[in-house]
Order: structure tokens, then sequence, then C-alpha cells
């Protein structure tokens, strides 16, 4: 029998936990950061990244040195890597979709004026993109209160009554004034196209789901020309209004039981006439805004359906 003595046993190396939890804190930290910087993703798609990126960070801890550990910590450490991998991706998911619904469910709550102006919802900037559309909804608001300041300010209302006219004839005086809202109206009209390709191509380059992105595109944007149309009609409304101040500032008129009453049947035809052009513009208006509250109240569905 040998009085020698095996040697001890010399302690291994420490098992890489930091690695492990390195792994687990990078992959946590992608969860909260990559919904912010990457357009939403299928959640299959997040939770098998996830899953794949915890592998990953599982072989380098392996190449660390986990294998001199004992099985069971290798086998636990690959669970709990691909597990939390797993587990970041659907709360990545979770943190988008979040993200998402807040901006974009203002446009799911837009209401239409009668005249198909919206009505946004209290609060309406949850995000960007609803920041940015509250912004032009704003910016009509106050493009539509300025033009109505200058038709009161010219009491155009009284071209439309002989009791009125002859109580404040002013309005006879300065009908040139009137051409120029139509001036005023071609150039809010370019402001805003402009302010509407903008928040287009903000909303189509935003971090939405696609169908979302497409479905903002159409409560925004008008139908195709309707825009072009529109001006032009109201173009034609203003121009008619002018012709049918210059009529009455020849003064042929008289009050008849509340309606325009003429001496000269020239006068009278040509009265008639151009309140027949502004019956047709306000009719030729009516079908292009009909058509805007369709497209938008479609845009308007598809967000719905979308954050159902």
């Amino acid at each position: 029998m040998s009085d020698e003595f095996d040697p001890p046993l010399r302690p291994g190396r420490p098992l890489p936990l930091i690695a492990v939890l390195l792994g687990l804190a990078v992959l946590a930290s992608a969860a909260l950061i990559l919904p912010r910087v990457a357009p939403p993703l299928p959640l299959a798609t997040l939770v098998g990244a996830g899953a794949a990126a915890g592998l990953l960070f599982w072989l380098l801890a392996l190449a660390a040195g986990l294998r001199r550990g004992p099985g069971w910590w290798t086998a636990a450490s690959l669970a709990l890597l691909i597990g939390g991998g797993a587990l970041a991706g659907l709360n990545a998911s979770r943190i988008g979709h979040a993200g998402t619904a807040a901006d974009a469910s203002t446009f799911a709550e837009l209401e239409l004026n009668p005249d198909a102006t919206p009505i946004l919802p209290s609060n309406p900037g949850r995000g960007a993109i609803s920041t940015a559309y509250a912004e032009l909804v704003r910016a009509d608001e106050r493009a539509v209160k300025a033009q109505n300041a200058e038709i009161a300010k010219l009491n155009l209302g009284t071209l439309n009554s002989p009791y009125l006219l002859s109580q404040a004839p002013a309005v006879l005086s300065n009908c040139p004034s009137i051409g120029a809202l139509a001036s005023a109206a071609e150039k809010a009209g370019a402001d805003r196209a402009t302010r509407v390709a903008a928040l287009a191509r903000a909303a189509q380059t935003a971090n939405l789901a696609d169908d979302v992105k497409q479905a903002i595109v159409l409560i925004v944007t008008p139908p195709e020309g309707a825009a072009e149309a529109l001006l032009k009609q109201e173009r034609e409304m203003w121009q008619a209004t002018q012709s049918l101040c210059q009529l009455l500032a020849k003064r042929g008129w008289s009050n008849a039981n509340g309606y325009f009453g003429f001496g000269s049947a020239t006068d009278k035809a040509a009265f008639d006439a151009l309140n027949q052009r502004r019956l047709a513009v306000e009719g030729e208006r009516k079908r292009i805004r009909d058509g805007i509250r369709k497209r938008f109240e479609e845009g308007r569905e598809k967000v719905r359906a979308a954050l159902s």
C-alpha cells in the first residue's frame, strides 16, 4: 500500500454565469429598442428571431467556457437563453403593437362634418403621425376661419337678399375684392397640398404596419384629382359671385316680395343664369366631397379593422 496520496483536485473554472446573464440583458434591451427603430414585424418572426438570438448567445457562452460546467447547467442555460429570446420577441411585438395602436387610434376615432371636414377626437396627438394629422386639420380650420372673416368683412351675404342689400349696399362698390377670395383660395389650396403630401410621405415611412399606413394615406389624401376639382369649383363660385355683385351694382333691381326683381329682361336672364351657375357649382362640390367622404370612411374602417 502506497503512503502517497493523490494530489487534491484543483477547482474548475467558474461557470460563465455572467455570459448568460449578459445575453439575457441584451435580449431584454433589444425588446425595448427594436419597436422604436424598426417597422412592425409579425409575431412569429419576432419570436423566432429572439429564440435564434438566444441560441447564438448560448453558443457564445459555450465557447467562453460553459461547456466546462456540469451538464445540467449547460442544458438549463440553453433553455434559459432560447426561452428568454422568445419572450423578448413576444415583448417586442407587444410594445410595437401598443405604440402602433396608440398612434393609429386617432384615425379610428375620426368623424366627419357634413362638408367632409374631419372632427378630431379628444387628445388627438397620440404619436408622430396622429400629431402631424391634427396639425393639418387645425391648419385647415385656421384657413377656413380666415376666409370666413374675409367673407364677413365684405358682407357677401347681402347679395342673396334684396332687403339686406338695400340696408347695407357697401359691397356693391367693392366687387373686385371678391376676386381676391379666389386668389386666396388658390394659395390656401397649394399650401394644403404641400402639407398633405408631406404627411402622406411621413405615414408611408412611419413605424406602422403596412395595412395601417395604407389606411391612413386613404384618410389623409383625397381621391385623384379631387383637390384640384374642388379648387376649380371654388374659383368658379367666386367668379360667379363677383359677376353677380357687378350685375347688382347696376342698381337695376328692386325688392319684389323678398326676391330680386328686374326691370330689364336681359338683367333678369343674367341674374337667373348666375344663380344656376352657383347652384351647379354647389352640386359639383357636393359630388366631390362625397367621394372624399367615401375614401375617408374606407380608410377609417381599415384602421379600425387593423386595431381590432
